[in-house]
């Protein structure tokens, strides 16, 4: 595999100019006044907005954790922290990429490793250890942190090599990916960063690795109706989109319909042609 900096640069350049619009878009670039002080248990937490007065601090209560302004808040003050950083990285990832116009060549890690003396063979780690430089064999057997979150047997479904999955919906999609051969991961732990920039962790349904190495989620929403289900999920859909994630390029999401019906023949067309593009 070879790796081109020039178009790495100029792709991550061009997801810097669109954020950056996009941020410029829809904001207000206003930085929300004063700062946020969370109370309760952990039975009920709120937040207290504080800010100065006359010289004196003062406390006022805003809502709980789901309130509007708590929300407003925090995604002001997220916005403009990345918008700050954002205006930041696109000056030096231009210099680089100057750099890189001016006399960069593609080079294969694999090429230049072979090239070593063995003391020296892998001494990056490249090669054998970074995914990306995985073959879709190695990748799929090396190992990985799986969610911890034990699965009801009484309610669960066992997939074609005899998985344990949560859902019938969950059942057909990895029954899919096996199908087309697809290399992924069910219900991986993944590190994340929450709004004040504290790591999480997510276990997507699944993770999947294209064809050029890079690695997308799948998941699958069974519970709409649910209002906590659907709440849970467009939370989680913001922490994934905070997180660079873009909907129907790095993150896809399979529903039922009214009925509860699966279509199997979309879902496959978007695993083929969507998510496995060549």
């Amino acid at each position: 595999m070879f790796v081109d900096i020039v178009k790495i640069l100029e792709e991550l350049l061009g997801t810097i100019n669109y954020m950056i619009k996009g941020l410029e878009t829809v904001l207000p670039l206003s930085p929300p006044k004063g700062n946020l002080r969370k109370r309760g248990s952990s039975e009920y937490e709120y937040y207290d907005l504080i800010t100065i007065v006359n010289g004196k601090r003062s406390y006022k209560y805003i809502g709980g954790e789901r309130s509007e302004a708590v929300i407003d808040f925090k995604a002001r003050a997220y916005n403009k922290t990345l918008y700050k950083t954002l205006l930041q990285d696109k000056p030096v990832i231009e210099k680089m990429l100057r750099i890189a116009r001016a006399g960069f060549r593609p080079f294969d890690p694999q090429s230049i490793d072979a090239q070593l003396k063995p003391a020296y063979v892998d001494s990056t780690g490249l090669v054998n250890k970074n995914p990306c430089f995985m073959s879709d064999a190695d990748w799929k057997k090396s190992p990985y942190r799986h969610s911890s979150r034990p699965i009801d047997r009484s309610r669960a479904f066992v997939s074609c090599d005899g998985t344990w999955v949560r859902s019938k919906g969950e059942m057909i999609i990895y029954n899919m990916l096996v199908y087309l051969n697809v290399p992924f991961r069910y219900e991986e732990v993944i590190t994340l960063l929450d709004e004040n920039g504290r790591k999480v962790t997510r276990c997507p349904d699944f993770v999947i690795r294209r064809p050029d190495g890079t690695e997308v989620i799948l998941e699958y929403l069974g519970m709409l109706s649910d209002p906590r289900y659907a709440q849970d999920n467009f939370e989680k859909f913001m922490l994934y989109w905070r997180n660079g994630y873009v909907l129907n390029e790095t993150l896809f999401y399979v529903t039922d319909d009214v009925n509860g019906v699966m279509n199997s023949e979309v879902v496959m067309d978007m695993i083929k042609h969507n998510i496995m593009w060549k």
